[in-house]
């Protein structure tokens, strides 16, 4: 993933990219993809004039103008411009690689994609602005960011502004900035994700929580210690956050993620989440709640999720990042996208809110256990 301002020069890293891969692999499939044709269209024209103006200009078979536009070498490879507004065209096809310029569309759009390299085990490169609102592209760019930190090689990503531009004035840049408003020029210029309107987590609260440092592996001498799980049933995620609480600070310390498990596997995990931390247990109440205290060997307290109750808890979540009193390690990515994609509405399509809720649950019984945290959110 690359993403950045404008005038960055996306199409001059994107398109040489392209011909790499042509180069080296003899009937090499690629395709450039966006939320219009004449999107698609700039990447691969790009390419078409680096091939025919340097030193591949002889390896060049052809140039297709229609139904698309296509480069073909002499080797067999070739690289097309697709639109993805209707992208059950693709299904089908297979490529060795695909770019998708200017990340605007749909995520059920982009869905189709993965399906298409997945023959050929190839890639896929995200070059894109930030979109208005902090949608799927930025979950997917956290995750980008996770997975590079932890060393995998299948995921890479990179930003930049506009002033990494060699060839722009500064002068012309910082004039043309005066024309944004603040939050447009962050994200139009300075290549950034801005909050969206009604952000219950601003990325400026958020981000200072998160720290580089390992998750706990052992519980302290003395620590106390709440664990949370939002339960699942069939092939939902189950969910479990481990946070301490007996330091100036709650202290996020493991975190559980599974889906597809069974209740039976679900209650043996958490009574093994509790002989570890001797730790006081919450769980989600609502729905299913019932059915898994019943089969628990720990005791645990259940948090009824309410429109009210649910409420008083981001409002005390809220005041836990405001006051920096949560630290949480920054590998936890997913729990980061939920917070940032979050809003009162909860209107991010397609999100889900299980670690979101696991840590909610876990405060709110932190918060009546002790003082650490140092108020009440009933009024």
């Amino acid at each position: 993933m690359l993403v950045c301002g404008i005038r960055f020069g996306k199409s001059d890293c994107l398109a040489p990219k392209y011909l790499h891969h042509m180069f080296y692999r003899r009937n090499g499939r690629y395709l450039n993809v966006s939320f219009s044709e004449d999107q698609a269209k700039i990447v691969v024209s790009r390419a078409i004039e680096m091939a025919l103006s340097g030193p591949m200009h002889g390896y060049v078979e052809k140039v297709v103008k229609s139904p698309h536009l296509t480069l073909v070498l002499k080797n067999g490879a070739t690289l097309q411009a697709r639109s993805l507004d209707d992208a059950n065209l693709l299904r089908g096809k297979t490529y060795d690689g695909i770019g998708d310029d200017e990340a605007f569309g749909k995520r059920e759009e982009f869905d189709v994609l993965p399906g298409r390299v997945i023959d050929r085990d190839g890639w896929i490169a995200i070059t894109t602005t930030p979109p208005p609102i902090k949608n799927w592209v930025f979950e997917m760019w956290l995750k980008a960011q996770s997975e590079q930190m932890k060393g995998n090689p299948r995921y890479f990503a990179e930003t930049g502004s506009t002033y990494d531009n060699p060839y722009l004035s500064r002068e012309a840049i910082d004039a043309w900035r005066s024309q944004y408003t603040e939050m447009g020029a962050q994200r139009e210029i300075m290549g950034e994700f801005v909050d969206n309107e009604g952000a219950t987590f601003p990325i400026a609260i958020v981000n200072p929580a998160f720290t580089d440092a390992l998750p706990e592996t052992e519980p302290i001498k003395g620590g106390s210690y709440v664990a949370s799980f939002d339960l699942a049933r069939k092939k939902a995620l189950f969910a479990g956050i481990v946070i301490e609480t007996s330091g100036p600070q709650i202290r996020v310390v493991e975190h559980i993620r599974s889906a597809g498990m069974p209740w039976v596997e679900q209650c043996r995990t958490i009574e093994q989440i509790q002989s570890k931390w001797d730790a006081t247990i919450v769980i989600d109440g609502t729905g299913v709640g019932d059915v898994v205290d019943g089969m628990l060997n720990v005791a645990a307290t259940p948090f009824i999720f309410t429109p009210k109750s649910r409420a008083q808890g981001i409002i005390l979540m809220q005041k836990v990042f405001q006051t920096s009193g949560i630290v949480i390690p920054a590998e936890f990515s997913e729990l980061r996208t939920q917070l940032l994609l979050h809003t009162w509405k909860e209107d991010a399509a397609d999100q889900t809110w299980d670690d979101f809720d696991a840590l909610l649950m876990a405060l709110w019984k932190a918060n009546g256990m002790n003082a650490t945290l140092g108020f009440s959110v009933i009024a």
